[in-house]
């Protein structure tokens, strides 16, 4: 089977996470959620002309691989604004995920929130200077204000 390769836009950090979750190289199918949203937010190639503004905040890519089928069917490109929401969809999804497993751990076990985010920062390997435990700390508090009631 043919298949094609793209490249994400992604933050360091968020690179890790993926690689550790789906491997150097994802191969993209509608069975999973990523893999559905990654297909369905491809775009055909148009005539227009391509403008690529360097992103700040993307500072590398994770690989997608696609089937040759799917991608003549959906297209074979991510447009620059694209690719940024497809990264910050995924970015907010992964936190979202850490701040309900932070609330989770102290609700039913005690655990401290800064002990379950340190241990995520650890266990993907994130430095510091990729994404820093202020940063997490400050977005979880706005996340707690206002989510904690559904755990009770």
């Amino acid at each position: 089977m043919q298949k094609i390769t793209f490249q994400l836009p992604v933050p360091r950090y968020l690179k890790k996470i993926l690689e550790i979750k789906y491997g150097n190289e994802y191969q993209a199918k509608e069975t999973t959620l990523f893999g559905m949203v990654v297909i369905n937010t491809l775009q055909k190639k148009s005539d227009r002309k391509y403008t690529f503004d360097k992103m700040q905040s993307q500072n590398d890519y994770f690989s997608i691989t696609l089937g040759m089928d799917k991608a003549q069917r959906n297209g074979f490109q991510h447009g620059q604004k694209r690719a940024f929401q497809l990264s910050h969809l995924i970015e907010r999804n992964i936190r979202e995920e850490l701040y309900n497993t932070c609330i989770f751990n102290q609700l039913n076990y005690g655990i401290e929130f800064q002990t379950t985010i340190l241990d995520f920062l650890a266990m993907y390997d994130i430095t510091e200077e990729e994404l820093s435990y202020e940063t997490l700390r400050k977005d979880f508090n706005r996340y707690k204000l206002k989510n904690l009631h559904k755990f009770k």
